[in-house]
């Protein structure tokens, strides 16, 4: 068996495993249409299997590229979500991504625990500048702000 790890772009890591295994849960399967706008995760990584490529992700620049082009079945893509940028005090950003259909993917998102405290502490240790709106807050109140703010982009 084989497991490798490297990085496809800025926020957005590749990990290929090879040999026999199965997948046991539910995947969910995209529509037909690509989105226009992209989504950006929540939580701290995302991991996505796809039996089919067409996930695209944005770059620093804005512009949107395919993701899992020259995939294999059993490669894994990571995306950052937005709990990582506070933990990481924008250091890592997250990337926003968009599908097209006629894929079926396996997903799997690490959240934080709720009663967690996003501090940017270690980073400050390393000798990295913290910006003041990175203050430390609890993961649930971290998550709230973020539902809010979905809410209010949508109305």
């Amino acid at each position: 068996m084989f497991f490798g790890v490297y990085m496809l772009a800025f926020s957005v890591l590749v990990a290929t495993f090879s040999g026999t295994h199965s997948l046991n849960g539910k995947g969910s399967t995209g529509g037909g249409k690509l989105s226009r706008n992209g989504e950006v995760e929540k939580g701290l990584l995302t991991l996505i299997s796809s039996d089919a490529p067409g996930l695209q992700v944005c770059d620093p620049n804005g512009r949107w590229y395919l993701a899992d082009s020259g995939f294999v079945l059993g490669d894994l893509l990571f995306l950052t979500g937005k709990a990582l940028i506070h933990a990481t005090a924008g250091l890592r950003p997250a990337v926003s991504h968009r599908s097209s259909g006629g894929r079926t993917s396996l997903v799997f998102s690490l959240m934080p625990q709720g009663n967690a405290i996003r501090d940017c502490s270690p980073i400050a240790a390393a000798g990295h500048v913290i910006p003041q709106s990175y203050v430390p807050i609890s993961a649930t109140q971290f998550m709230d702000a973020i539902i809010v703010l979905v809410m209010c982009q949508s109305l």
